[in-house]
């Protein structure tokens, strides 16, 4: 487990020197909604399934750092692993590709988790926030987490430019970051177009920790989880299974 360890210290310790860049600009994002959501706009608009709005937004803030992040740590590292060629030395390493996966997936969870909990605190310091189930809370992050981490692995190892990941989490993430519920309700849209937010992963991950947080949800909490674990699960199979067959890793 020697060669797991290490990678797994490498790829902590390379977010967590870097801060300014990997933890800190989720949670400025999210003082900045909070300013404007909550004080600005969320002062005009009538509260959400009982809650208010901004009180409504807020656990889907701090999903959609924690997202952003893992994806993000797992995309990065190995691009450039593969951009720089220092893949090679890894691939030569007594590490198992199993090894491999988990060490990359670990250290992005950990970042993700480390973002949610950052990103909570600040909203936490304005004294409008709840947490009604602290254990479920971090259950959906950590959930959450493994699943982006194996999608930013996959775009890893296919990216042949720096803008392919920008592209992805651009043009894929972000839409359905913005359409899974994250500042509205399901129940707000109308009946011919509630089945939309079914077919987007992110509305499963946004209502579990919308209900960790306030204790509401548009589905069941285990409903999403398992979702959302099933994803994350599936993603790291494939992540494992390009990992085996060498797919972009050698020159």
């Amino acid at each position: 487990m020697t060669g797991f360890w290490t990678l797994f210290k490498r790829e902590s310790l390379r977010f967590l020197t870097l801060p300014n860049q990997t933890l800190l600009p989720s949670a400025i994002n999210v003082f900045l909604y909070v300013i404007v959501f909550g004080h600005i706009i969320g002062s005009q608009v009538k509260e959400v399934q009982g809650f208010s709005f901004i009180e409504f937004v807020f656990p889907g803030l701090v999903m959609m750092g924690t997202t952003t992040s893992a994806f993000q740590n797992t995309a990065t590292t190995l691009f450039i692993a593969r951009w720089e060629q220092f893949i090679d030395d890894l691939l030569v390493a007594p590490v198992t590709y199993f090894q491999m996966v988990c060490a990359f997936t670990l250290s992005a969870v950990l970042r993700g988790v480390l973002v949610g909990l950052i990103c909570f605190c600040v909203g936490f310091l304005f004294g409008e926030f709840t947490l009604v189930h602290p254990f479920l809370f971090l259950v959906s992050v950590v959930s959450a987490s493994f699943c982006f981490a194996g999608i930013g692995l996959i775009n890893g190892l296919f990216a042949k430019r720096w803008d392919h990941i920008a592209v992805f989490q651009n043009y894929i993430i972000t839409p359905f970051v913005f359409l899974g519920g994250v500042f509205y309700s399901m129940q707000m849209l109308p009946e011919s177009m509630q089945w939309m937010s079914f077919l987007n992963p992110l509305f499963y991950m946004v209502s579990i920790i919308r209900y960790a947080c306030i204790g509401y949800a548009d589905i069941p909490f285990y409903k999403g989880l398992m979702v959302t674990l099933t994803l994350g699960s599936f993603f790291f199979l494939i992540a494992l299974e390009l990992f085996r067959r060498g797919v972009n890793l050698r020159t």
